[in-house]
């Protein structure tokens, strides 16, 4: 037997969406971010739900969502700006959860980007000795040959 399903993601109801707009500073003060990925996660299961790339206004929607629990990122990986979840959280475990019920259209997930990167990584010891409690890591910049260090916790 098959189910008559309503639209193409394959939930049975009217399908949601999700929209607003990707922005960053300048110095006129905001300007719109074309061509980024907006992800909405689903805040249960941790799998995406639907993807849009910003338009040249900075605008994205995001459709045919069924009812539930998101979360919203702006995606900046390989750019020069920060990836940010909605409302202004780095972490994805400091997003804000949108609640969204069928057929309804949510407005006003805005992001400003703030241009920098993040830099990861894991210290590995070969000499067999403890590591230190709190290391200290530089990071260089090859063009200005400028560092900074940073003490690990």
């Amino acid at each position: 037997m098959y189910k008559d399903i309503s639209y193409d993601n394959g939930f049975p109801g009217s399908p949601a969406r999700i929209s607003g707009s990707v922005n960053r500073f300048s110095g006129a003060g905001l300007e719109p971010v074309s061509a980024l990925p907006v992800c909405v996660i689903n805040y249960n299961s941790g799998f995406w739900a639907g993807s849009a790339q910003t338009q040249a206004t900075g605008s994205s929607e995001i459709e045919n969502l069924p009812a539930g629990r998101y979360i919203v990122k702006a995606v900046a990986d390989n750019s020069e700006f920060l990836s940010q979840y909605f409302s202004d959280a780095f972490d994805q475990s400091a997003a804000e959860i949108i609640d969204i019920a069928g057929g309804e259209t949510r407005a006003g997930i805005d992001f400003v980007l703030k241009q920098g990167t993040f830099i990861g990584g894991k210290l590995i010891y070969y000499s067999g000795n403890e590591p230190d409690s709190k290391p200290i890591v530089y990071v260089e910049d090859s063009e200005t040959n400028l560092y900074t260090r940073e003490r690990q916790n």
